[in-house]
């Protein structure tokens, strides 16, 4: 994982807001630190995951619609007959 804060390779993007690197790493350990409830955060990934039912994922080299796919609370996504954790 990279955050390119002033310099960024050609086709990308860098940081366009102006923070120093300290308070940077500073808010970022305190967001990870914080004790998020995995019903929150997977509450969250629903909502997002209904938005991108119109799209198309690759997996095993076919093409799955998510149009008719399934997400369990774990997660873990129903493409065909399978159980796929990778896509999460």
């Amino acid at each position: 994982m990279g955050l390119n804060l002033k310099f960024a390779p050609q086709n990308t993007a860098f940081c366009d807001i102006e923070i120093s690197l300290k308070d940077l790493v500073s808010e970022f350990l305190q967001k990870v630190e914080k004790k998020n409830l995995w019903k929150n955060i997977f509450s969250k990934y629903m909502l997002e995951f209904e938005k991108s039912r119109k799209f198309s994922v690759h997996h095993e080299g076919k093409v799955f619609s998510l149009e008719n796919s399934f997400l369990y609370e774990d997660g873990s996504i129903l493409l065909g007959d399978k159980r796929v954790y990778s896509l999460r």
